[in-house]
């Protein structure tokens, strides 16, 4: 018999099994994941951190210098300079920062190889992953390496890997050399990462032993192994909850959508499920065995969710470790995900809660529908306010960075109070855009603000989710990109600059010269130094100010600038008064004063005429290279590098930190995206296939079918209809995502996040991928059609038949109204 009833409802039960095995799943593979991200951490921290006893620090002298003290002590077996050099890399076609360490004997090594072989000489070197994707180089390639004090070019022999978590601390771009650099200077600054001397003690000698013989050397720091570990665990570990700080979004949000499908799968097979339990006891089936015969058929359903969700993600969990380990190194990662039994229980947990919370609601919308009409309203508006409350606790969670975690209480209330009051306006404005979208093309029926009927109520619902998931999208695409957006990206100031020396007071003419002489520069700006008076507690820091010659800046920036008599200063400056008083010294290095005008404008730094604030000495020349330069940069800088000569008093040659490529992806930003797009679409296909369970639509159907429209016809409506609700519905949420962002930013700020834009490219991106997902579904056609009757001739008794058939309610009458009707 339970055969039977599966076998008639299995179609009813179908997007409720779909979601439910999607939330076991998701809570499966994250739950796994983060057991897993948990191993890895202490993995990453043992292989990550040398097998020294201790690290050295001191100040007082070079490390090299250091080192050879502490290399004469009988305590010490081995030992070596991690020395920490910030340089930038030079390939053929592109530059970037980079972090230029000493390369490790093998029993202090922490690096796995992943191509060639370490350095062994000094014109060798071996480099990171990160950086050879970023630089297109590879093992037997050349890197250029430029700084302070070093120009040299090495022979790429090696590639190497270091762990994920320790990538996602910095940018990854790394490189090793066999010598040390000798001013290095150890500072004590963070003993994780941040070079020092390593020291192992010999056989002879226990930790305390060369502990206090290193500490007679003066000025010595020691830091014991122990305490590194602690360090080192406790900045990974702040590494890896960047990683996976949307696990508990994933989880909430899959939680939320998959109760609210089985809540709009409840209301659309309830009154018809209602029906048959009143035939059933017209047979004289008693109510615990109907209630029986119920309960075990939804408990195969969640049985079978279960299962095939539990194996979805846990093989998405293998898979995912797998390639993991192939991409960034065995060492750094467990072998596998194990057997996460917790993550067997909170699935479990997660779908029998979505059943037991959608399952009543549901059952609760059908029984109002008897009742008199303020009750049916009441108890429509439950669910709405219980997903109301659902999209507020979706909102907090999941706009990471949004609010800072220091935000009061009654801030928090106002801004969720806010938030709560858009997205009540949002979707009366999404509502209404849709119900006007739809009476214009005449593709569907109308969708009324306060849903009328049980299809409508399964529309509103649906909306909903759309419109809430889509503002997530919204806000999250317009977060990251504004986190994106804080690297300092120095070419949108210049390709090149040459830069006064401290030791002398301004570039000379010889400097001008050899920019002449070198000939690379499509266009040039000379920038000169003017001091502000303002004092640091005025309200009003533009930062530094420089006088440049109005014609030329027009030529670098491409645009016409007011710079006589005014100080321009970039849009996100705050706190602009209308004048200001800036102090500069003249050639011959009199102090003069000026009263500006000070307005915003698009430059990059605060400038104003040379004619407003007389002829300050020259300081800095930014350069625009030519195609070809840029091609041919590692040449091109060592040729300017000699044309501006030696000695004390030579300026220096600063190159723009382009980085094409992020060091690190965040899989909670990659996650999160993913997660919200696949709600929508799962809304998508709520909207289009719960009304099929109503006997609304199947007599909307037969009123269609005799008015002439063929069935081709109807499904050609009815997919327009879902769509463009769905499209206006998200444009819309996106909207109000965007808007949100920008409220929370405006009324509390984030720190290190001055300027928010709105992404357009990757909204739209999104969007249109989204619909045509949503296209793509609708296309499969579904063609069985669960509202049909059942024939009343088919009727066994329950219990003594093996068979199970029911009844459906009695057609109610339907105005047909436009195109289509439901309502």
């Amino acid at each position: 018999m339970l055969r039977g009833q599966l076998d008639y409802h299995w179609r009813s039960h179908v997007l409720a099994g779909v979601a439910l095995a999607y939330a076991a799943a998701l809570v499966f593979f994250v739950t796994a994941m983060l057991g897993y991200a948990d191993r890895a951490l202490a993995l990453s921290v043992r292989h990550s951190t040398p097998d020294s006893d201790v690290l050295v620090y001191s100040d007082t002298a070079p490390a090299v210098e250091v080192a050879k003290q502490i290399a004469a002590l009988p305590e010490v077996d081995t030992l070596f300079v991690d020395s920490q050099r910030a340089v930038e890399a030079l390939s053929d076609t592109d530059h970037l920062p980079l972090r230029l360490r000493t390369l490790a004997p093998p029993t202090l090594r922490t690096q796995t190889l992943v191509a060639g072989r370490f350095p062994a000489a000094s014109a060798e070197i071996a480099i990171t992953q990160q950086l050879a994707m970023a630089l297109h180089v590879s093992t037997g390639g050349e890197v250029t390496v430029v700084g302070p004090d070093i120009a040299e070019r090495y022979s790429v022999t090696g590639v190497y890997a270091r762990s994920p978590i320790v990538d996602q601390l910095d940018s990854g771009f790394e490189a090793l050399v066999t010598d040390a650099d000798p001013s290095y200077i150890a500072y004590l600054i963070d003993p994780q990462d941040q070079g020092g001397i390593e020291v192992r003690a010999a056989a002879t000698a226990t930790t305390d032993d060369l502990r206090a013989a290193i500490l007679k050397i003066p000025g010595t720091v020691v830091v014991n192994a122990s305490e590194r570990l602690e360090e080192a665990y406790e900045r990974q570990e702040g590494a890896l909850q960047s990683m996976t700080s949307a696990g508990t979004w994933l989880l909430t949000t899959a939680f939320l959508a998959s109760t609210t499908v089985v809540f709009m799968t409840m209301v659309g097979a309830g009154r018809r499920r209602a029906h048959e339990f009143l035939k059933l006891k017209a047979l004289g089936v008693s109510g615990p065995r109907r209630s029986w015969l119920a309960l075990r058929e939804s408990f195969v359903v969640v049985a079978v969710a279960y299962v095939v969700g539990v194996s979805v993600g846990y093989a998405s969990a293998l898979g995912t470790a797998v390639l993991a380990r192939s991409m960034d190194g065995a060492r750094f990662l467990p072998p596998t995900v194990g057997v996460p039994l917790d993550a067997f229980v909170w699935s479990f947990v997660a779908v029998v809660a979505a059943t037991a919370i959608g399952g009543p609601l549901g059952i609760l919308l059908t029984i109002a529908q008897d009742k008199a009409a303020w009750q049916r309203r009441l108890l429509v508006a439950v669910p709405a306010l219980a997903l109301l409350t659902g999209a507020l606790l979706y909102a907090t969670i999941g706009m990471p960075g949004v609010l800072p975690d220091e935000l009061s209480i009654d801030a928090l209330v106002r801004t969720l109070l806010a938030l709560s009051a858009l997205t009540i306006l949002a979707f009366i404005v999404g509502t209404s855009l849709v119900r006007w979208a739809v009476r214009r093309l005449h593709v569907g029926s109308d969708i009324p603000l306060l849903p009328r009927s049980r299809t409508g109520v399964v529309r509103s619902v649906a909306l909903f989710v759309v419109l809430v998931s889509t503002s997530m999208l919204g806000a999250l695409h317009t977060v990251y990109a504004a986190l994106d957006d804080t690297d300092m990206y120095l070419n949108d100031l210049f390709d090149l600059a040459v830069v006064a020396s401290p030791d002398a007071p301004s570039l000379a003419p010889a400097d001008f010269a050899a920019i002449e002489a070198w000939g690379s520069a499509q266009s040039t700006l000379t920038l000169h130094s003017v001091v502000s008076t303002l004092p640091e507690s005025d309200s009003f820091q533009p930062g530094l100010i420089y006088a440049v010659d109005p014609t030329q800046a027009e030529r670098y920036f491409g645009e016409q600038l007011d710079l006589e008599g005014k100080l321009l200063v970039p849009f996100d400056t705050e706190n602009i008064p209308p004048t200001t008083e800036v102090s500069f010294l003249d050639s011959i290095g009199v102090e003069h004063t000026a009263q500006l005008k000070v307005e915003a404008a698009n430059i990059p730094v605060a400038m104003t005429g040379l004619r407003s604030v007389g002829t300050p000495p020259p300081s800095e020349v930014w350069m625009r290279l030519t195609d070809w330069s840029l091609e041919h940069i590692s040449e091109d800088y060592r040729r300017l590098d000699s044309y501006l000569g030696t000695g004390e008093g030579r300026p220096k040659l600063s190159l723009a930190v382009s980085i094409p490529e992020r060091g690190a992806i965040n899989p909670s930003q990659v996650g999160a995206l993913i997660q919200t797009s696949l709600i929508v679409i799962l809304a998508y296909v709520a909207l289009g296939r719960v009304p099929r369970y109503l006997s609304e639509y199947g007599y909307e159907t037969r009123n269609l079918r005799a008015l002439g429209l063929p069935r081709t016809s109807i499904r050609r409506r009815r997919i327009a209809h879902v769509t463009l609700s769905v499209l206006v519905m998200s444009a819309v949420g996106m909207g109000l995502g965007v808007g949100a962002v920008y409220l929370a930013f405006s009324s509390h700020g984030v720190v290190g996040i001055s300027h928010v834009g709105v992404p357009f490219a990757r909204l739209a991106l999104n969007l249109v991928s989204i619909m045509l997902a949503c296209v793509g579904l609708a296309l499969l056609r579904y063609h069985a059609d669960v509202s049909k009757r059942t024939n009343p001739h088919q009727l066994a008794v329950i219990g003594h038949e093996s068979h199970f058939f029911s009844f459906t309610e009695t057609p109610k009458p339907a105005k047909v109204k436009g195109v289509l009707t439901g309502e």
